[in-house]
Order: C-alpha cells, then structure tokens, then sequence
C-alpha cells in the first residue's frame, strides 16, 4: 500500500535546535578529557561534526568557582588529627598538590529548521552521537596535549592514506573511547513552547576524574504545528 505523500502547503513551525553539554571535573583530568558530536546542517540532518577537544581548551565555557576536592582518606585524617603547627606546616607544604573539581559548558545553536512532517519522521529515530575519550583508568595519566578527539590526524606525504584516514579518529591505549547516543524523539511528543530533554551520561563514561556529564537538548519553539498534529 503506497503512503499518501504530504500536502506540500502543510504550514509547518521553523524553529532552531540548542545543545548544551555541562560537566564538572578534577583539574587534573581537564586536559585528558574531550568530546566530540554530530549536530545538525542547515538541511536539518545530524551530519555536522564538533570538535570541542580537551576540557581544559578555550572551546569549553568555566562554569562557577572550583571546588576542593577532598579524598576519603584526607577526610578521615583530618577528622582524626587534631589541628598543631606541624600540620599546618604539611598543609602549606602541600597547597600545590590539592586538587579542584571545576565546571564546563558547551553550547551551541542550529540555524532555523523547518519542522516537515518528513524532519519530524527523521528525528523520531535520530540521535545525537557523543564520543567521550578519557585516561585508561588502568595507566598513569599520559601527557599533556596528548588527548585525541580533536581534528583526525592526516598524512601529508600519502595522499591515499590520507583519504583514509580522512574520517579516523586516532585512539592510542593510553586513552578509552565511548560512543553514547542520546535519543531525540522525547522532543517531538512534548506539547509546549519549547521543548526540552535532559540525558546524565556520566555512567557511560566512567573516569575516575569525572563527576558530572549531563546533555540538554532544547527547541526554541514548539516542534508540530497545530496542523501536523
């Protein structure tokens, strides 16, 4: 049975498309952590790729004051040990060494889209891909600079290894890379101004210097027009 195609005078709404990523992690891990997604071209397709590198990189927004950060076993001395000059003397040798939890965002915004019942039907099944990549929990942490997720690595000299290694990312084992999906279609069945759907993905990524990674996508306007309903 051929499907009834749609009228081409259906009014349809135009609306712009808003992804935020926030986290919050050790200092420390800031430069051995990156992520990159797919986001939306003018044709309305997940096909654009975003390179937002490491989270230490001026790509990514500082968000509020850092925080210390405090070890199980640092907490159980200090609750133990009564407070001397001695110790007040280690604590200021060791200023150098504390370690702070500090937040980022990325956020970025799609050009006017126009919701057809046919980019409705596409976002039903789409999802926005995320690649996280993080230190091998297993190593100590590698070198600064050294984290992958940033434009593929291309050989100059080999133009055919090149246009292979055009849409490669390069992983060494100093680092583990995670694909995570987010699913868009909770957009399409809320009936409101601005739709809006948050993910936690922390779980997907489990880096010991890690300790928030949420997705918000947002609509800045409702998605079906009263006629496509």
């Amino acid at each position: 049975q051929e499907v009834t195609p749609d009228p081409p005078d259906l009014p349809s709404n135009e609306v712009a498309c808003i992804a935020a990523i926030e986290t919050r992690c050790r200092d420390d891990y800031l430069p051995h952590v990156a992520l990159n997604f797919t986001w939306f071209s003018d044709t309305g397709e997940l096909s654009n790729p975003v390179h937002l590198g490491a989270l230490s990189g001026e790509t990514w927004q500082k968000e509020g004051e850092p925080e210390p950060f405090e070890t199980k076993d640092e907490a159980a001395q200090d609750a133990a040990d009564p407070p001397s000059l001695a110790s007040a003397e280690a604590d200021a040798a060791e200023a150098d060494e504390k370690r702070f939890i500090e937040g980022r965002r990325y956020e970025i915004t799609s050009a006017n889209l126009r919701a057809t019942c046919d980019f409705i039907r596409s976002l039903a099944v789409q999802a926005l891909r995320i690649e996280a990549f993080y230190p091998d929990p297993t190593k100590p942490l590698p070198e600064p600079g050294s984290v992958p997720g940033g434009e593929a690595k291309k050989d100059k000299k080999d133009p055919k290894k090149k246009k292979d290694q055009e849409a490669e990312t390069e992983v060494d084992d100093s680092f583990v890379k995670v694909e995570i999906l987010v699913p868009l279609a909770p957009l399409i069945v809320q009936r409101c101004q601005g739709p809006s759907m948050s993910q936690d993905i922390l779980v997907q990524v489990p880096c010991p210097g890690l300790f928030d990674l949420k997705v918000t996508v947002r609509c800045s306007g409702p998605l079906l027009s009263p006629e496509i309903r």
